[in-house]
């Protein structure tokens, strides 16, 4: 079984535990959880798969950080959500 690597990146704690319980639920999944972009960015490792990317943060925008994930880890998938 080929495990899927998540990282969450939003800066509201509870929607970031939200979201991990629900993922983890499947044991294909592998789920890490970020409240800073800039700490995600830092980070996030070549084994990442998918990316759950807020939009609204405090210390770097989703639309700001998507870019720079896309030059750094090429084949990554980034889902964009926001509660706006």
């Amino acid at each position: 079984m080929s495990t899927i690597h998540i990282a969450i990146v939003d800066d509201e704690k509870e929607i970031l535990d939200m979201l991990q319980r629900y993922l983890m639920r499947n044991p294909k999944y592998s789920v890490k959880t970020y409240q800073n972009p800039v700490v995600a960015l830092e980070n996030m490792d070549k084994n990442t798969n998918v990316v759950l990317l807020d939009i609204m943060m405090p210390q770097m925008n989703g639309l700001d950080l998507l870019p720079k994930l896309q030059e750094r880890f090429p084949k990554i998938r980034v889902v964009m959500m926001t509660a706006y």
